[in-house]
């Protein structure tokens, strides 16, 4: 007997539109049935006057399956027939060591796709429902997750310049199956869906129809849990953000290493979680949050933990999240006189500029002379202009320069003498006087202190 719990309604994702959707509309549209009633009933809420804004549908044709090309100009004739714009992006996942497309790889490849088409403002609705939900709040108990990963998938969020909304997560599967069967809408069936080595399939053939069997209100104990979840998360964020004022440095791009070490070990953590998270970086595995809350806050200075690409930096009574470091680029080459701008092989870039009284005095540049970008290999000196000859690290140290420009700061060097360090001036001996024009070197770093979004 089909309960009204069962049928699903288009007007169902009124309110949800409504409330979220600034404007216009991206439904991501595979193909398959939950996709299909999704632009099907957008479709027609707008051809009923409940909104004005324009839908386009966005395919992934991932190249997996051997339908895949069968499966894109379904998805086009559909959208034609719905007058919809339509785009499709084809992609290449990468394979693991058994030959095969994870799912993180297939859904790596979406969202690039989804973060370069989504324009200002423009809304991507996917085709998320509540089984897929329930389904996703196990997978993550059985990684360990905590209460955000056990709230279940986010109805809404924002994402690259628009916003993401998962409109019909309160649907079930057989009501959207039952929709589509009634109004005899034409979709694909990926037989992948079958494949249950991969991880959701198995739990969604194999494990929950166990589950229902010896407990047939399993679902709702489980919605029950992820509100409970929710709650707790929200609760936390609360918390954190109040920990995150408080332990804000005076450059709001880093936080007060001491005001951290004030906090419980429990809300140090919380606090660096959703610090993380407003950095738009990788959540932290529980052991690399615990080494971010101990190690890092506990031991010397100049200690790097990384998070995929990107790194957590402790410097100067501060961390701080960094942009990915290059590699320390080659050791010397030449650069052409008369050049102002010179982009560094994967180390940002140097511009030359003329000023009256300082830089390298430009009567001691010729076509002859030899001018050359290094960088450090230890024991470099330099004599600045009154003061004492001094080692470079010296230098770099007393004027507290973090290391992530250290490494890679390019040095001015002629005719095999070290001239000129960016942000600090020329030697002595090659600096333009008062009243002579000299040539200053200004380098722009490709390492970036992250900003987070409040």
């Amino acid at each position: 007997m089909t309960t009204a719990q069962d049928i699903f309604s288009p007007k169902i994702l009124v309110s949800a539109l409504e409330n979220n959707v600034p404007g216009d509309i991206v439904v991501a549209f595979s193909g398959g049935i939950d996709s299909t009633v999704l632009l099907r009933s957008v479709v027609s809420l707008r051809d009923d006057g409940f909104f004005s804004a324009s839908i386009r549908a966005l395919h992934v044709n991932h190249q997996i399956s051997e339908l895949a090309d069968e499966w894109e100009s379904h998805c086009s004739k559909i959208c034609e027939e719905y007058g919809v714009d339509f785009k499709s992006a084809m992609v290449s996942c990468d394979k693991n060591r058994s030959g095969v497309v994870s799912e993180a790889a297939a859904r790596d490849a979406r969202y690039e796709v989804f973060l370069s088409e989504l324009q200002l403002n423009e809304t991507l609705l996917l085709g998320h429902h509540q089984d897929d939900n329930l389904e996703t709040m196990l997978l993550h108990l059985m990684r360990g997750a905590g209460p955000l990963g056990l709230s279940g998938i986010p109805s809404h969020r924002k994402l690259g310049q628009g916003f993401l909304l998962r409109p019909l997560l309160g649907c079930s599967r057989s009501s959207l199956h039952e929709f589509a069967s009634r109004l005899e809408l034409n979709w694909v069936s990926d037989d992948s869906n079958l494949d249950v080595t991969y991880q959701r399939n198995f739990l969604r053939r194999d494990v929950l129809p166990i589950l229902e069997n010896r407990w047939p209100a399993f679902r709702k104990s489980l919605e029950k849990s992820m509100r409970a979840c929710t709650e707790a998360q929200f609760l936390n964020e609360k918390l954190a953000e109040n920990d995150l004022s408080f332990c804000k440095g005076a450059d709001r791009r880093v936080l007060s290493v001491s005001s951290l070490l004030t906090l419980e070990l429990v809300r140090r953590k919380n606090l660096l979680r959703l610090w993380i998270a407003k950095l738009g970086l990788q959540r932290p595995s529980w052991s690399k949050l615990d080494l971010l809350a101990t190690e890092l806050l506990l031991s010397r200075e100049n200690i790097t933990v990384p998070l995929g690409t990107y790194c957590i930096c402790r410097f100067n009574g501060s961390i701080c999240g960094l942009s990915p470091k290059p590699p320390l680029p080659e050791n010397r080459y030449a650069v052409s006189i008369g050049e102002t701008s010179f982009v560094l092989k994967k180390n940002g870039k140097l511009r030359a500029r003329v000023a009256e009284g300082e830089g390298i005095a430009l009567s001691l540049l010729s076509s002859s002379t030899i001018v050359e970008v290094a960088y450090r290999q230890g024991g470099e000196r330099i004599k600045l202009l009154g003061r004492p000859a001094k080692t470079l690290k010296k230098l770099l140290n007393e004027h507290k320069i973090p290391p992530w420009e250290r490494e890679n700061l390019p040095l001015i060097y002629i005719d095999d003498q070290l001239a000129f360090v960016p942000g600090f001036g020329a030697a002595d001996k090659f600096r333009a006087t008062d009243s002579e024009q000299g040539c200053v070197y200004d380098w722009e770093s490709p390492v970036r202190i992250l900003e987070y979004c409040d």
